[in-house]
């Protein structure tokens, strides 16, 4: 059902028939007419995941999705609102590099059932992103910290998140920086 053309039309049926409500005590009838915004131009793995969100975010467990689906859901529908309301472009860069691996898919969600109120500047800090990705996890690692004499342990993650989202900003360009920046903030 969740992958049919006429998925709409099914759950529509099942909706007015109360069917859909016994099976699902939580289903959002109120985005049930998002579901014709499902294009075709979307993967199958997006359609579920996208109907999943819609419709099911409560009730996934007795769907049974794959454990990455239903990652992907949470993650959707635990940040989607704020990629409709987030407007400045900082938060938005924060957004962006806190949900790396999902944001295209938060994106895509969005832009595909809402209008996003700063669309434009959001998919040009989007590409920016995803044009550099691979560099900015890369340019700096954990031994690079260690060689510094910090210890191993979570402040490593911490210090590595926030050189590389200063790099993703532009306001670190080389490792050299990078290094610079964390005897300066890291060491007291």
């Amino acid at each position: 059902m969740i992958l049919s053309k006429k998925r709409y039309v099914i759950f529509k049926i099942l909706n007015n028939l109360s069917i859909i409500n016994k099976i699902f005590k939580n289903f959002k009838v109120e985005n049930l007419t998002l579901l014709k915004r499902i294009s075709e131009n979307l993967d199958e793995n997006e359609k579920k995941i996208f109907t999943y969100t819609l419709l099911f975010p409560a009730d996934l467990k007795r769907i049974k999705p794959s454990n990455r689906e239903l990652s992907c859901v949470k993650k959707i529908y635990n940040n989607y609102k704020k990629v409709l309301t987030i407007n400045d472009e900082n938060e938005i860069m924060e957004f962006i590099f806190k949900n790396g691996d999902y944001v295209n898919l938060i994106f895509k969600f969005c832009d595909t059932f809402y209008n996003i109120k700063n669309r434009d500047k959001f998919i040009k800090l989007l590409k920016k992103y995803n044009s550099q990705r691979d560099k900015i996890y890369s340019f700096i690692n954990g031994n690079d910290i260690l060689s510094l004499g910090i210890k191993k342990g979570k402040k490593i993650g911490k210090i590595l998140n926030k050189v590389r989202f200063l790099y993703y900003k532009g306001e670190i360009k080389t490792k050299d920086e990078a290094i610079f920046y964390i005897k300066k903030n890291f060491f007291g």
